[in-house]
């Protein structure tokens, strides 16, 4: 080859190298600027209205306090006599209202509802969701804002999804006579990666670690502080614990992985052909016939409210 076809070779090897690097450096601050995008939005507040209850429910407004001193929304549901009260705690992104459909039947079993909107979901205060860490304290608020209603009577707990993991992170444990849980997650990461891999498929390998370093920076939590998995060992309130068979973002086994762990006295259901939704709706008459015999295991027969 001769020094003209040399100079030539080199000349266009330049700006091919040139161009592999650019396209290496907007490929990186792209990959940058889309993690940071889905970080902030995965903690970003998400107030909503929950509108009104139905009238037939006979709800009323209520406010409370968690230790942060942010303020609460949520609504009271008071059976006659009510023989203990069922907290409903909502997935992330939602309001109290999400939990709705559950409130008529345990009403009518004999039980009071609290539905409550956890901090920076629905008309409550916060500035960050914390995908069940802070969240654990807003369902300890809500325990003694059931305590102070019926003094001595037994509290349980229906958790979806955060609503669930915020139940189980709580440290120490919640002071709760049932406790089920709905679709959460046994690990944040595990989380992250399940939520990533619905939209991109392999990548979330990739993509997962990115966001997860996002996590003690911004909200000073470490995923260590995130492993339902690895509190539910501690807790000594009965569980039930139930999935779906084809959520995507709590996989069957993982949830089954939660179960496997949990103390004894404990129960596993898995929803047939359910996603990541509302497990009342999807089968409820099942529903209703577990969760209440459920209940009524742990907290002992409840009469029918006053008029039925």
């Amino acid at each position: 080859m001769g020094a003209a076809a040399i100079m030539i070779e080199r000349r266009t090897s330049i700006p091919l190298l040139r161009l592999l690097i650019l396209a290496l450096v907007s490929g990186s601050v792209a990959f940058v600027a889309t993690s940071l995008w889905m970080g902030t939005r995965l903690a970003a507040p998400a107030p909503s209205s929950a509108g009104l209850p139905p009238p037939e429910l006979a709800a009323s407004d209520v406010r409370f306090e968690n230790a942060y001193g942010e303020t609460l929304s949520g609504w009271w549901i008071e059976a006659k006599p009510a023989c203990g009260t069922i907290l409903l705690m909502h997935g992330i992104r939602q309001n109290r209202r999400a939990m709705l459909s559950h409130a008529p039947f345990l009403v009518e079993a004999g039980y009071a509802v609290l539905l409550f909107d956890f901090r920076a979901h629905g008309e409550s205060e916060g500035d960050r969701i914390t995908f069940g860490h802070r969240e654990s304290g807003d369902a300890r608020a809500a325990i003694s804002f059931a305590a102070r209603q019926l003094p001595g009577r037994p509290v349980a707990a229906i958790g979806f999804s955060m609503g669930g993991a915020a139940a189980l992170l709580a440290d120490p444990p919640l002071d709760l006579d049932a406790l089920v849980v709905e679709a959460a997650y046994p690990t944040w990461t595990e989380s992250v990666v399940n939520k990533i891999r619905i939209r991109l498929g392999p990548l979330a390998e990739l993509v997962a670690p990115a966001l997860l370093l996002q996590l003690e920076p911004r909200l000073g939590i470490s995923p260590d502080a995130l492993r339902p998995i690895n509190r539910i060992t501690g807790i000594d309130t009965p569980v039930l614990v139930i999935a779906g068979t084809d959520d995507p973002h709590a996989p069957l086994a993982q949830s089954r992985a939660l179960y496997e762990v949990a103390r004894p006295p404990k129960a596993f259901w898995a929803v047939e052909g359910a996603g990541h939704v509302d497990f009342h709706r999807a089968a409820p008459a099942e529903y209703e016939r577990r969760v209440l015999e459920f209940l009524k295991r742990h907290l002992g027969p409840c009469p029918p409210p006053t008029g039925s």
